[in-house]
C-alpha cells in the first residue's frame, strides 16, 4: 500500500457504517492527514435476488436482509418509524416502468 494512504475494511451492507466510514475518511482527508481507501465487503444472496422478491416477502425478514444493504437499509428505516410502504411501491412501480420502457426504446433502436 503506499505510505500515506490509510485503508479500512469495512461491511458494506451496513449503510449506516458506509455513511459513518465516508464521513470519517473525508474529514480525515480534509484535515491534512492523506486519503483513505474504504474496501466495503458485500456479499449478495446468489438466488432468489432481492429485486425480483414480492414487496411482502422483501418485508418478511427473509434471509436476503442480512447481506443486501438495500434491505438492510430498509429495515434500519422501518425500525426507526422512517418507511412509508405505500411510497415504496409507487416507487417501485414508477422505476419498473421507466426500466421497461428503456427496454423498449433500446429494442427499437437496435432494429
Amino acid at each position: 500500500m503506499p505510505e500515506g494512504l490509510t485503508q479500512r475494511r469495512i461491511d458494506g451492507t451496513d449503510v449506516v457504517t458506509v455513511y459513518t466510514a465516508m464521513r470519517d475518511a473525508m474529514e480525515h482527508a480534509r484535515e491534512g492527514h492523506g486519503p483513505v481507501l474504504l474496501e466495503m465487503m458485500v456479499t449478495r444472496p446468489p438466488e432468489p435476488e432481492a429485486e425480483d422478491l414480492p414487496l411482502q416477502v422483501r418485508d418478511s425478514g427473509h434471509a436476503a436482509h442480512q447481506t443486501d444493504p438495500l434491505l438492510r437499509c430498509q429495515q434500519i428505516l422501518r425500525e426507526q418509524g422512517a418507511w412509508d410502504d405505500e411510497w415504496a411501491e409507487k416507487l417501485y412501480q414508477r422505476i419498473s416502468a421507466e426500466v421497461k420502457r428503456a427496454m423498449q426504446d433500446a429494442l427499437l433502436d437496435a432494429f
